[in-house]
Formats: C-alpha cells, sequence, structure tokens
C-alpha cells in the first residue's frame, strides 16, 4: 500500500461499532498497512469494526442496512394502507368515514403533525451538529427531539382518551336511535347520518357498521404509528446517552445519521396519515 493513501489516524478495531461515519478522513482503501499481521488475531484498533474493510464501507453497510428495514415496512404499512382506500372510494362507505372523521379532533392533529416537523428539523441539527464536531449540541439536539416526540405521544394519548369517553370505539361501540342528547357521538350537531330518527333500524346499522371499519383503521394506522414513535424515542434516548459521553465526532456520527432516518420515516408516515384520516372530505 503506498503510503499516501494511509492516514495512520485510522485503525481497524474488533469493537469497533457498525455505523460508525467515516467523516473527511474515508480514503476508500484498506487503513491498516500489515493487514495480514492484524487479521490472524483480529487485534484491531481503532474505528471499524474487524469485518469491514474500511471506514467507506462500514458507513454504506450500515446505511444500506437501514433502507432495507425501511423498505420493508413500507410494504407492511402500505398493505394497510391500500385496504382503506379500497373501501374509501366506494360510495356507501365514503359517507360514513367521512361524518367519523369529524368527530376526530383536528386540532390535536395538527400540533402533532408541527411537533413532527420540528423534531425532524432538530434531528438533522444534531448530525449537523456533529458533522460540525459541536458535541454539546449534538446532545441538546437530540433532547429537544425526544421532548418532541414525547409531545407527539401525549397528545395522542389525551385524543384516545377523548374518543373513549366518546365511544368512538372500532367493535362495540353504545351508538343507538335512543342515545341520549347530552352525549355527543359522532357530533349530531354537524349532521343527521347517524341521528336522524327517519332512518330504519337496518340503515341505522349499515352506516354504524361502516363508521366502525373506519375507527377500525384510525385506531390500527396511529396505534402502530404510535409503536414506532415509541421505539424512536428508545432509540434516541441511547443517541443522547452516547452523545453525553462524547461519542459522536465528525469522523465518527453515522449512528445519528442512521436513526435519524428511521425517524424522517416515521415522521413521513404522519404527513400521510394526517389527511388521510382527518381530512376526509
Amino acid at each position: 500500500m503506498s503510503e499516501e493513501l494511509y492516514d495512520s489516524n485510522i485503525l481497524t478495531s474488533g469493537t469497533g461499532a457498525v455505523g460508525d461515519d467515516t467523516g473527511p478522513l474515508a480514503r476508500g482503501t484498506n487503513p491498516h498497512p500489515i493487514a495480514v499481521e492484524h487479521d490472524h488475531t483480529h487485534g484491531h484498533h481503532g474505528l471499524v469494526a474487524h469485518h469491514f474493510s474500511d471506514l467507506a464501507q462500514q458507513r454504506e453497510s450500515g446505511t444500506l442496512g437501514m433502507w432495507i428495514f425501511l423498505a420493508t415496512e413500507v410494504m407492511f404499512i402500505g398493505a394497510i394502507f391500500v385496504a382503506y382506500f379500497t373501501y374509501r372510494v366506494r360510495h356507501e362507505f365514503f359517507a360514513a368515514f367521512r361524518h367519523g372523521s369529524e368527530n376526530l379532533l383536528m386540532v390535536i392533529g395538527f400540533v402533532n403533525t408541527l411537533l413532527l416537523l420540528t423534531s425532524s428539523l432538530t434531528v438533522v441539527l444534531a448530525i449537523r451538529a456533529a458533522q460540525l464536531g459541536n458535541k454539546k449540541w449534538v446532545f441538546r439536539h437530540l433532547i429537544l427531539t425526544m421532548i418532541l416526540g414525547a409531545g407527539f405521544f401525549g397528545f395522542k394519548v389525551v385524543e384516545y382518551r377523548a374518543d373513549y369517553n366518546e365511544h368512538l370505539w372500532p367493535a362495540w361501540p353504545n351508538w343507538t336511535k335512543d342515545t341520549p342528547e347530552d352525549a355527543k357521538y359522532f357530533l349530531p350537531e354537524k349532521g343527521p347520518y347517524f341521528t336522524d330518527k327517519s332512518l330504519s333500524v337496518e340503515e341505522l346499522n349499515s352506516r354504524l357498521d361502516h363508521a366502525r371499519l373506519f375507527y377500525r383503521f384510525y385506531y390500527s394506522l396511529t396505534g402502530l404509528h404510535a409503536f414506532h414513535m415509541l421505539v424512536g424515542l428508545g432509540i434516541f434516548a441511547f443517541l443522547a446517552v452516547q452523545a453525553h459521553r462524547g461519542k459522536y465526532t465528525p469522523e465518527s456520527h453515522q449512528q445519528v445519521e442512521i436513526c435519524g432516518l428511521y425517524w424522517h420515516f416515521v415522521d413521513i408516515v404522519w404527513i400521510f396519515l394526517f389527511p388521510l384520516l382527518y381530512l376526509v372530505r
């Protein structure tokens, strides 16, 4: 190996974490000059795990792994989206979906959208701080991301509680033609679709069945998204601890970048969920 391609600051290590970044030191070459001597004992030192030839390969492998994982998530959640659209485009279901959507708390949905968009910004700022070597702000931006994510989850719990109190359930709602006037089930002031006393029992039950289906999609999609939010909060708690210890540097911060991809994916899913569930018109 020529000396000009070797940087003595980069050596391989059996303890290097998969996903460490390359930074400006990546050369695309084997960073240790005596490869045979080190490989047979696995006695490496530095940023590169022993099963990678260099930092560039390690970084590309970690990023590719995350993209493959996100592709499987797209197929999984996308299947539910397809099922939702299959019903929503049908006239007999659309009316019930629209009236069911009117009972969701639009304000909370809008606030949660702002929280997630802002959290995506703080993730980007955390990555940028790591690239600049500002360890203090890496930690601070990760904490801000966690606070915004926790705020989203907290508002979602409040919304679920309100839905429960209004009997907006996907399976056994207490919706009948004899519903008390003070119970705002399906917000009767917004229209007689579910509260019209002239409806036959068969027609009312059909409309309520269609509304139950809407709430099955609503709880399935938002519940799945909330679960991914919890996973993301756990990931960022780990990153914050590592950042507090000063681990992330311009040469080693790809863990933050990879986890940032996951967080952006969760945010994008919500950008689709908000109009599909809250803005049914």
